[in-house]
C-alpha cells in the first residue's frame, strides 16, 4: 500500500510537469519560465523528509515481500479450487483464530495456517520444522512403531524404514492471536462420527471417513496389511487395518475409512471397526471441518 501511494504521488507530479510543458509548449517567454518553475516544485517535494520517508517505507515492505517469499519455499500452500467441499467451517462464531498442533507441548505450538472471521480456512503446511533436533527426536518414531503398534507383526516391520520418521497429531487446535488455546477442528465426512472420536470405548462409530495429520521427516510409500484383535466383550474380533500411503515430507493429511462395523453388545463396550483402509489425501480433504470450542 505505501509503495503504492508513493507511485502515485509521483504520477501527479509527472501529470503536473507534462501538462504544464504541452500546454506552454512553443508560447511565450514566460510561459517557459512557468515549466521551470513547475519542474523546480517537483524537485522540492521528492526532496521532502516526508517523501523520503515514503520511499524508504516502500523499499522495506518490498524487501520484506521478497523475505516472506524465500520463506515460503518449505510451506505447501493450498491453491486448490473447491466446490461440493468448501474449505469452511460453517457458524463459526469468533474473529481470525490460527490453526496449530502441539507436537511440543502447549507452551510451543506449531502454526498450520488461520481460521478467518467467517469461517474461511487456509492451510499452510510446514515441510520442515524448524526445532532443535534433540525436540524433534523425541517426538518422532519409526513409521513400523507409528501405524503398527498394535500389530500382530510389529516386531518383524521395526527392520524396516528406521530412517523414516514421524509422528501423528489427533486433533488440529484453534488459538486466538493472544494465545489462548479456544477449541478443536474435526475433519469428518459425517458429523456422525465425531462423538465416537472422542470417546470410541463407549461411543458408536458410523461408516464414513475422519482424516488425520502427520508428519513425516522423508517421502516413502507405505504398503502394508496389519491385523489385530480386540476383545468384543463375547471373545477376540479381528480388526484388519490396510495402509497404502504415498507419504510426502513435511506436514501432510491421510484418510482413514471405515469399511466394516463389528457390532457388540452395547451394555458391554460400543462397536468398534473391524475393517479400515488408511490412505493418502493428495489435496486438502474434500470434507466437513467442524468446529468445537471451549
Amino acid at each position: 500500500m505505501m509503495k503504492a501511494n508513493n507511485r502515485f504521488m509521483q504520477n501527479i507530479l509527472f501529470v503536473v510537469v507534462l501538462t504544464t510543458g504541452i500546454n506552454c509548449l512553443g508560447q511565450t517567454p514566460e510561459q517557459v519560465q512557468l515549466i521551470e518553475k513547475a519542474k523546480k516544485m517537483q524537485d522540492s517535494i521528492m526532496n521532502t523528509s516526508f517523501f523520503k520517508n515514503l520511499e524508504a517505507q516502500a523499499q522495506k515492505e518490498e524487501a520484506q515481500y521478497q523475505t516472506r517469499t524465500k520463506e515460503d519455499l518449505n510451506i505447501i500452500k493450498d491453491t486448490v479450487q473447491r466446490t461440493d467441499f468448501p474449505l469452511h467451517v460453517e457458524n463459526f462464531p469468533f474473529e481470525t483464530m490460527d490453526l496449530v498442533t502441539y507436537p511440543l507441548g502447549m507452551k510451543e505450538p506449531i502454526s498450520i495456517g488461520e481460521i478467518k472471521k467467517g469461517g474461511a480456512l487456509h492451510f499452510e503446511l510446514p515441510k520442515t520444522l524448524h526445532v532443535p533436533e534433540e525436540q524433534l527426536g523425541s517426538i518422532t518414531t519409526d513409521l513400523a512403531t507409528l501405524f503398527l503398534s498394535n500389530c500382530s507383526n510389529y516386531a518383524e516391520e521395526l527392520n524396516t524404514a528406521k530412517d523414516v520418521m514421524g509422528f501423528k497429531m489427533e486433533q488440529i487446535g484453534l488459538e486466538t492471536k493472544e494465545g489462548r488455546y479456544a477449541g478443536v477442528l474435526f475433519v469428518v465426512s459425517s458429523e456422525d462420527m465425531i462423538p465416537w472420536l472422542e470417546d470410541p470405548m463407549y461411543m458408536e462409530p458410523v461408516l464414513g471417513s475422519y482424516y488425520q495429520l502427520v508428519y513425516i521427516s522423508k517421502p516413502v510409500d507405505f504398503i502394508k496389511d496389519c491385523e489385530f484383535l480386540i476383545d468384543s466383550g463375547n471373545g477376540d474380533v479381528p480388526v484388519h487395518y490396510s495402509y497404502d500411503l504415498k507419504l510426502k515430507q513435511g506436514y501432510q493429511f491421510i484418510q482413514y475409512t471405515l469399511k466394516s462395523i463389528h457390532k457388540t453388545d452395547p451394555n458391554i463396550r460400543a462397536s468398534f471397526p473391524d475393517k479400515v483402509e488408511v490412505t493418502t489425501v493428495k489435496e486438502l480433504p474434500k470434507a466437513l471441518w467442524v468446529g468445537k470450542y471451549f
